[in-house]
């Protein structure tokens, strides 16, 4: 279909209010191709601003303008006015997005201790009813079902279940977690077989009798991470009674034995705990060490180090209109909106204000007005038009 406007509106108005016939004043030309034109009759048509709503398009209660409402996709007037897409599940994890005017499902989401769900009986009414990881029934996803005597075992690395344990991996805690028999001191070799310290021999300082190799009796260092793990860094913890067994801590701060043992910081460098890495002799390029916050930040991206160790972004004051969150770019504060909002009055406080779909004021862009005719709202971020020619 072929669209003709008699004349252009100027500056940010989209239509100048004049009585001028067939003027298609508040006229904004579709994007091609993308299957929104409401008038596709195949054939010239001459467009003139309207104060109708288009295609799905409607005006609701509580609508803060005209035709602010599609009805093919809100999910709080999903088909008509104050339908809204929603279960009886107690929780309110299932998704939902409303396509074509009818709630569908759009996948589970996380219990209140962030385990995964999933909705594997295919009813809504009862919404996501099993928590992946914890059922042999459905272990990883929905119909994945261990095999008998096996058990579903959650890893908290990854935060998803699998049947059973790979080996050489043994479950030896009913199903809590998997063990590796070659250097388990509780379950060395096999589960249950605990080693203990060989009688008569004493180890040297900061070391144990354990198991390595699924054998007990092999001496090794102490550690418990994130704490302490201490190392034999010069190689004496088998030379007998002169050994000073594990003698240096590599997660306590070593300018010799940053994180790994003869890790030496290079001159003027000096070793720090990185919260989030561990012993460090300086940043990664590009990243500065936060004392407030423990780590390496990289304060030219960072909304929480912009510019410099803990300074904040402001950021949207009332959540109820905020639409956007604070950015860092280069060092300077901004502010990000959501595809379809915008920060208009350039107030960072309020966010991101408008919505640019449905606010006559700023329809499709700042300032963009809509005033062809009187009430003519912005539809979809366009000016609403209607055919005033007919096919020609």
């Amino acid at each position: 279909m072929g669209l003709v406007a008699a004349s252009c509106a100027e500056a940010n108005s989209l239509g100048d209010g004049r009585d001028a016939g067939p003027s298609i004043v508040g006229f904004t030309p579709p994007d091609g191709g993308d299957g929104g034109d409401p008038f596709d009759a195949g054939e010239t048509t001459l467009m003139c601003a309207s104060n109708k709503c288009m295609g799905t398009f409607t005006t609701c209660p509580g609508s803060a303008f005209l035709c602010d409402t599609d009805l093919a996709n809100d999910l709080n007037n999903c088909g008509r006015c104050g339908f809204t897409c929603s279960t009886n599940d107690p929780y309110n994890v299932v998704k939902f997005t409303c396509s074509e005017g009818k709630c569908v499902s759009a996948g589970c989401g996380l219990n209140p201790l962030g385990l995964q769900l999933a909705d594997c009986d295919g009813f809504l009414d009862n919404g996501c009813e099993v928590t992946l990881g914890e059922s042999p029934d459905n272990c990883g996803a929905c119909g994945d079902k261990c095999a008998q005597g096996e058990n579903c075992i959650f890893d908290y690395s990854t935060y998803t279940g699998h049947c059973g344990c790979a080996p050489p991996l043994l479950d030896c805690s009913n199903g809590a977690r998997c063990t590796d028999p070659r250097n388990d001191d509780a379950n060395c070799g096999a589960c249950g077989n605990v080693c203990r310290p060989p009688a008569g021999k004493t180890a040297p300082p900061k070391s144990h009798f354990g198991c390595s190799k699924s054998e007990c009796g092999h001496l090794k260092c102490d550690e418990a991470a994130p704490f302490y793990r201490f190392a034999d860094c010069n190689k004496d913890l088998e030379s007998g009674p002169t050994s000073d067994g594990c003698e240096v801590d590599i997660l306590a701060p070593n300018d010799d034995h940053c994180g790994a043992c003869n890790n030496k910081c290079k001159d003027g460098q000096h070793c720090f705990f990185d919260r989030m890495s561990g012993p460090i002799c300086e940043c990664p390029t590009g990243q500065r060490f936060c004392e407030e916050r423990g780590t390496c930040i990289d304060t030219s991206s960072d909304p929480k180090n912009c510019g410099g160790c803990n300074v904040v972004c402001p950021g949207p004051t009332n959540p109820a209109v905020q639409h956007g969150g604070p950015t860092c770019r280069s060092g300077q504060c901004g502010i990000e909106c959501e595809e379809g909002f915008a920060d208009c009055n350039g107030d960072i406080n309020d966010g991101c204000e408008v919505e640019l779909r449905v606010d006559p004021k700023n329809c499709g862009g700042c300032g963009v007005i809509c005033d062809g005719v009187a009430l003519q709202p912005c539809v979809g971020g366009k000016c609403a038009v209607e055919p005033c020619g007919g096919p020609r």
